[in-house]
């Protein structure tokens, strides 16, 4: 009885733990438009600074694992062309997703990439139903309705068809679909990942130093600090992601992640001075009524089935000991 008490608990602890480092993933990446932009104005062109992200994930990360010895699972992974492919196309998408967003940062869009992870969650939702069999309930539901309703309003405001927010949608769900099918510890997969495309990267920044459009033509001092913290940046919510995705079902994890397109709108609007219009308070309200509504529900879900296995447990031990009798 006391280790089957101890095991609801330790339960509901660790998914409270992977929606609080979700949570905290997204709000990272909120914030993350006042970093991307001390590279890109004046100073680093968006490819050259997507290209150090690369890089800079990929040293970090190798660092991580060589400190963790976690070879073996490198190993492991690559004798299986299954997960070659998965991680190579995670690979590919990690990079067009944030060579997308870094080039809606450096030009004065960065209200317009927030609105891809405005899509992104609903994205998400119809991914877990029907590539990882996650059966919503009717509240849940109903919350991406409302948000859908929110993302459509801000659609249809902004009057063009939102194709660069879109890509970025896309290759966000790709590459956190990869977190979710992969097995492996999240510093060995954000290696692998960049490492897949460590020689295109590497090849366009040889090219730009050669060119003189590249860090040492154009940073000073201290601004060279910015390349290492350019991986550390996207490394540790990646982690975050990587570790919280597991413990959750991957439709909440995306609406949770609308407190990314949140933070960076109030950074575009008070830091950047981008104007907001009466539509993008509109599609606040209706996307964050949605992501309440289909956390606490997805808390109470949780609940009943953690209710469920210890009712089941505790039935099993009963048999058990009839049968001892």
């Amino acid at each position: 009885m006391t280790s089957q008490n101890q095991s609801e608990p330790e339960k509901q602890t660790g998914f409270l733990v992977s929606v609080i480092l979700v949570f905290l993933c997204s709000s990272i990446w909120g914030c993350a438009p006042i970093f991307w932009k001390q590279l890109t104005t004046r100073i680093l062109d968006p490819w050259y600074t997507c290209c150090t992200r690369v890089v800079f994930s990929c040293v970090w990360s190798f660092l991580i694992v060589l400190a963790t010895r976690k070879f073996d699972e490198v190993k492991k992974l690559l004798k299986s062309k299954r997960d070659i492919f998965i991680i190579a196309l995670g690979g590919v998408a990690t990079a067009a997703n944030w060579a997308l967003y870094i080039l809606s940062v450096s030009t004065d869009r960065i209200k317009d990439a927030s609105l891809a992870y405005f899509i992104g969650p609903i994205f998400f939702v119809v991914t877990g139903l029907f590539f990882f069999k996650e059966k919503p309930t009717i509240a849940q539901w109903i919350s991406v309705g409302i948000a859908a309703i929110g993302v459509l309003v801000a659609v249809i405001a902004g009057g063009d068809f939102p194709i660069l927010a879109i890509l970025i949608a896309i290759a966000y769900i790709i590459y956190s679909s990869v977190m979710k099918l992969v097995n492996v510890s999240p510093a060995v997969l954000v290696f692998l990942e960049t490492l897949t495309v460590l020689p295109f990267t590497l090849g366009y920044m040889i090219y730009d130093e050669v060119t003189g459009k590249g860090a040492f033509a154009n940073l000073e001092g201290i601004q060279f600090i910015l390349l290492p913290c350019a991986g550390l940046i996207t490394l540790i919510p990646l982690l975050f992601l990587a570790k919280g995705i597991k413990g959750i079902h991957y439709s909440l994890s995306g609406m949770i992640g609308y407190v990314n397109p949140t933070l960076q709108m109030i950074v575009a609007v008070f830091i950047y001075n981008e104007i907001i219009e009466t539509t993008d308070l509109i599609t606040y309200i209706f996307v964050w009524v949605a992501v309440v509504l289909f956390v606490v529900d997805s808390f109470i879900q949780n609940h009943k089935h953690q209710k469920q296995l210890q009712s089941q447990q505790i039935s099993n031990q009963q048999e058990m000991l009839g049968e001892e009798k």
